[in-house]
């Protein structure tokens, strides 16, 4: 009886093996290990036995192991409701839902605290070995992007499995292929002082920093909680620098502000950090900062050579044709008039194709109106199946 266990736990192990191909540590269960490892101690001599006898039967086992990876991926689709206020909260709920729903797809974890305390979650959505980095939420006022995000890797992960096409994209060779790193929310304290007003912050000394802070009403804060501006505090060559024959810009704060604040040096903020650490740690092809204001596409770097600028300009042309958000031209992608700092920058400079992809109308109200950000998932619903192809097609 012993060894009929021990058998059935082997082939346990086996399966896990050909369930973990092509996983990260993260993304197996290190419980699991730990269980079938307390298993054969418990049982270290027949363990002799049965290893004879997995060597006999060697074939028959890796048979058994191929024949069990083909096996179909258990998952139930679910329903994503952005027709709401989203908010933090609501990610964080649905990101634990998005996991439990699509385990062989769809894996998350955390990158970091914001400087109030609240997680940086990371979505990792596909299987494949090129990656790709899709961030949302930078600047706290625009909050659009968030409940867009998530929305669209549940729609992906059921087109996967349904082996459906999305507008015409082949989503499982799509995933297959490419894993989408995806962070909904970048700035979570910025989200909840633009719509709460600050009255959701955790910590006391956070409070008292917060409530020294100037700027322009809190529903347009775009700053941090420390009054950072993120997309200001990336470190990159030209940062907070005004280069020879160059104009100052008018958008600069020397101080914590709500807006255009770049902090007291690069990658001053928790948030700034968790995110270079991401970037550093992972050979991205491109990199999607999706904002909220104005339904344009900036593309550009002066620091890059043209051939460079040439691919990212292919690439916002694709999005351009999926979603009719314009492609600015290079003259208004502004670079050494003190504002360097952003997402962008710190990619490009790591020969990362960057993008900024800015959604929704421009002249709208603050809190944006959740009919309106329902309304741009028909704009918004296919930039991350365009950047799995042009990711793709870049590790060609």
């Amino acid at each position: 009886m012993k060894k009929a266990i021990l058998v059935t736990c082997l082939i346990a192990v086996i399966f896990y093996g050909a369930y973990s191909v092509g996983k990260t540590d993260a993304q197996t269960s290190l419980a699991g290990e730990t269980e079938i490892i307390e298993f054969f101690n418990e049982y270290k001599e027949e363990l002799w036995e049965l290893l004879e006898f997995f060597r006999h039967n060697k074939d028959i086992f890796e048979k058994l192991s191929l024949i069990l990876a083909e096996l179909p991926e258990k998952y139930t689709p679910i329903d994503i409701d952005i027709d709401r206020r989203y908010l933090y909260g609501e990610m964080a709920e649905d990101l634990a839902r998005l996991k439990e729903a699509y385990p062989g797809l769809i894996q998350t974890e955390v990158l970091g605290q914001s400087e109030d305390g609240r997680d940086i979650h990371l979505l990792k959505l596909g299987k494949g070995e090129h990656k790709s980095l899709l961030l949302g939420g930078v600047h706290g006022c625009e909050i659009a992007a968030t409940p867009l995000l998530i929305k669209m890797a549940n729609e992906y992960a059921k087109h996967y499995y349904s082996e459906e096409e999305f507008d015409g994209f082949n989503v499982k060779e799509l995933l297959d292929k490419v894993t989408l790193y995806i962070v909904p929310l970048v700035n979570p304290d910025g989200m909840e002082i633009a719509v709460n007003g600050g009255k959701t912050l955790l910590t006391q000394e956070v409070v008292e920093v917060f409530n020294q802070i100037p700027g322009r009403p809190l529903t347009d804060w775009k700053a941090n909680a420390r009054g950072v501006d993120l997309n200001r505090n990336f470190t990159c060559t030209n940062w907070g620098k005004v280069l020879p024959g160059r104009p100052k810009s008018r958008n600069i704060n020397t101080e914590p502000h709500a807006e255009f604040y770049g902090g007291p040096q690069p990658a001053s903020e928790k948030e700034t950090r968790a995110l270079e650490n991401l970037m550093e740690k992972n050979d991205f092809k491109i990199l999607f900062d999706v904002h909220s204001r104005g339904r344009v596409i900036y593309y550009y770097k002066a620091i890059q050579n043209e051939e460079f600028n040439e691919i990212t300009y292919r690439i916002a042309q694709e999005i351009n044709k999926f979603s009719d958000y314009e492609v600015l031209p290079p003259s208004m992608s502004t670079y050494g008039q003190g504002t360097d700092g952003n997402t962008t920058d710190f990619a490009a400079e790591a020969g990362v194709h960057s993008l900024t992809i800015e959604t929704m109308p421009f002249h709208i109200p603050s809190p944006y109106p959740v009919e309106l950000i329902t309304a741009e998932w028909e704009h918004f619903k296919d930039v991350g199946l365009i950047l799995a192809k042009e990711t793709s097609r870049l590790a060609e």
